[in-house]
């Protein structure tokens, strides 16, 4: 070993520091805990060096590091509810806030994700279909269960 980085250690780091902002603002928004989105955060960015050569790396790198974080993500959603963050919010929209964010935890995962790439980080229908390993009309009606489930909850939340 020569000790210098190859092409292909340099393409991850190039990686990480484009995605890992979002990918981090992505598991966050689904666990909200900062602890357990650092780890997932890492977890993501291991499995893909594990995993460089596997197809959708170098076809769409942001979905497919979305796809590892989401499936790292979902495999710990069982054990998310014990430690939510609580961070208080303050000033007039506050109440809103805590609607959204409460109305945001309720949905069940899959919907949650869908909501938090297309609206968050703006992702296309086209990006969350190959995410998710699914049609643009599965897309299409998860995310208009989704905004209706979240307006439903969050509107309860207000009262």
């Amino acid at each position: 070993m020569t000790g210098r980085p190859t092409e292909r250690d340099e393409w991850l780091a190039i990686l990480y520091r484009r995605h890992r902002g979002s990918v981090h603002g992505f598991l966050y928004a689904l666990v909200g805990d900062r602890d357990t989105a650092d780890r997932l955060t890492e977890e993501t960015f291991l499995e893909a060096y594990r995993n460089v050569n596997s197809v959708g790396a170098e076809l769409n790198p942001s979905a497919w590091l979305y796809r590892l974080a989401y499936r790292r993500a979902a495999s710990l959603e069982p054990r998310w509810g014990r430690k939510r963050e609580r961070q208080p919010i303050t000033g007039e929209e506050a109440p809103a806030v805590v609607a959204s964010l409460v109305a945001l935890a309720q949905l069940p995962l899959p919907e949650r994700a869908a909501l938090v790439l297309r609206e968050r980080e703006g992702l296309s229908y086209e990006e969350l279909s190959e995410i998710f390993g699914t049609s643009l009309g599965s897309i299409q009606a998860r995310l208009l269960k989704a905004r209706q489930l979240f307006r439903k909850a969050r509107e309860q939340a207000r009262t």
